[in-house]
C-alpha cells in the first residue's frame, strides 16, 4: 500500500493498495523490490542510497502441518512453560477444594440448621455475587498490603533474618490467590450447593435425626453422597474459572518469573516469541489439555442418578 498523486484532489494524494504476487517488481522508495517464494528479496537501486524502512505485508500460502517438534521445544528447551503448570496446579487445586468445602458446610447450615438471622445471612452471602472482581481489587490488595508488613515486622521480632536479609515478606503469592479465589467463589458455591440440599428428601435427614445421628454424621454419610453429582459440577466450573483467570493472578498473584501461573506465562509469549507462532500454538493447546481432561474425567457426575437407590418407593 503507497500514497499516490489525487488525480480528482489536485495537490493531494489518497492511499491505495494491491496485491503482489511474489517474483512481480515492485517500486518501493524509488527502488526495484522482489519477494521470492521462499521468503528472501531483493532491493535494488540505480544509484547508491540509504532509503528509509519500509513495512511489508507478507502473506504465505502454506498448507498447516502438525508436528511434535514445537511441544518438545516448549516443554523441554525452555523451563518457562513446565514452571507455568506447575504454579497454575498449585494455584487451582487449593483454591477448587477449599471454597467446595467450606461451602458445602455452609449450605447445608442454611439448608437444615436453624439460627438466628440465618435467612438475612443468606442474604448478604447471595448479595455478594453481584460485587465486581475489579472493585474488589483496592481493598484486597490493601489488605494483603498491610498483613505482609505486619509478617515482615513479626519476622524482625521473633528471628534473626536481617543477617540474611530475608525479613521481607511478599504480599503477592499463592497463598493471597488461594485466599482471594476462594472469597471470590465461595457465595456461588452456596448459593448453588443451598438449594441443592435444600432439595433433597427431608424424610432421609429426619429418619437419621431420630435414629440418634449429629449433624455431622448426617453431612458427612447422608448429604456429600446424594451431593456429589453437584459438587462435582461446581468444582469443574471452580477448576476452570480458576485455570484460566488472568486479571486476578495478574494482580494478587506473585510476581517472579518462576510462579507465573500459565495464562500470565501465555500472554507474555505474545511477546517472547514474536514471530514463532508454532510455539504459542503449541502452548496455548497444552493450556487447553488439562481443562479437558478434567471436564471429561467428570462429566458422569452430571447424568448420574440424584436419588438413586436412596429412597424405595411402593
Amino acid at each position: 500500500k503507497t500514497r499516490i498523486a489525487d488525480p480528482e484532489n489536485p495537490g493531494k494524494t489518497k492511499l491505495v493498495r494491491k496485491l503482489v504476487p511474489a517474483g512481480e517488481v515492485m517500486d518501493v522508495r524509488g527502488g526495484a523490490f522482489v519477494f521470492e517464494t521462499n521468503g528472501d528479496f531483493t532491493w535494488t537501486f540505480d544509484e547508491a542510497t540509504a532509503p528509509k524502512p519500509k513495512n511489508l505485508d507478507v502473506f504465505i500460502n502454506q498448507d498447516p502441518a502438525f508436528g511434535a517438534d514445537a511441544y518438545i521445544e516448549v516443554l523441554f528447551d525452555n523451563k518457562n512453560v513446565p514452571n507455568a503448570l506447575i504454579s497454575s496446579f498449585i494455584v487451582t487445586i487449593p483454591a477448587t477444594i477449599i471454597p467446595i468445602t467450606i461451602a458445602a458446610f455452609a449450605a447445608y447450615a442454611f439448608a437444615w440448621m436453624q439460627f438466628p438471622g440465618r435467612d438475612w445471612l443468606f442474604v448478604i452471602v447471595v448479595s455478594l455475587m453481584v460485587v465486581p472482581t475489579q472493585l474488589a481489587f483496592l481493598p484486597i490488595l490493601q489488605g494483603f498490603s498491610g498483613i505482609a508488613s505486619w509478617a515482615t515486622a513479626l519476622n524482625q521480632w521473633l528471628t534473626d533474618c536481617e543477617l540474611t536479609d530475608s525479613c521481607q515478606v511478599a504480599s503477592k503469592s499463592f497463598a493471597s490467590l488461594w485466599i482471594t479465589h476462594t472469597a471470590f467463589g465461595l457465595p456461588l458455591a452456596i448459593y448453588l450447593l443451598r438449594n441443592y440440599i435444600v432439595g433433597l428428601p427431608k424424610e432421609l435427614l429426619q429418619s437419621a435425626r431420630i435414629d440418634g445421628a449429629s449433624h455431622l454424621q448426617i453431612f458427612t454419610r447422608i448429604i456429600v453422597p446424594l451431593s456429589v453429582p453437584a459438587l462435582a459440577s461446581f468444582s469443574i466450573f471452580q477448576f476452570l474459572w480458576v485455570w484460566n483467570d488472568l486479571i486476578v493472578a495478574l494482580y494478587i498473584g506473585p510476581n517472579n518469573s518462576s510462579d507465573l501461573v500459565f495464562p500470565i506465562r501465555l500472554q507474555k509469549q505474545l511477546g517472547t516469541f514474536k514471530d514463532q507462532l508454532h510455539l504459542l500454538n503449541a502452548s496455548a493447546v497444552i493450556s487447553m489439555i488439562v481443562p479437558v481432561v478434567v471436564f471429561l474425567s467428570m462429566q458422569r457426575y452430571f447424568i448420574r442418578g440424584l436419588l438413586a437407590g436412596s429412597v424405595k418407593g411402593g
